[in-house]
Order: structure tokens, then sequence, then C-alpha cells
């Protein structure tokens, strides 16, 4: 019985480790867009500001 216990929490663990890596894979990805997509916004409103002042 120990054993059984054991091979399914271990086997619970890992998949309780894959789902965390995913969610943390998931967010760092959102984030990396979501700055990527401010940096855009910043760079065409500069590229705006300069066209109006020439």
């Amino acid at each position: 019985l120990d054993n059984n216990t054991q091979i399914c929490l271990d086997g619970a663990c890992k998949d309780r480790q894959n789902v965390i890596l995913l969610l943390l894979s998931f967010c760092a990805l959102t984030i990396f867009i979501f700055v990527l997509g401010i940096v855009l916004v910043m760079i065409l409103r500069r590229r705006k500001n300069m066209r109006q002042n020439q």
C-alpha cells in the first residue's frame, strides 16, 4: 500500500509541476506580448510626434 500511494503521489506531483510550468510559461508569454505591444505603441507615438514637430 505504501509503495502504491508513493507512486501515485509522485505522479500527482509531476502532473502538478507540469501544470505550474505551463501556467508560468503562459503568464510569461502574455507579459512578453503585453510589454512588446506597449513598446510598439510608444515607438509609433514618438514617430507621430516627430512628424508633427517637423
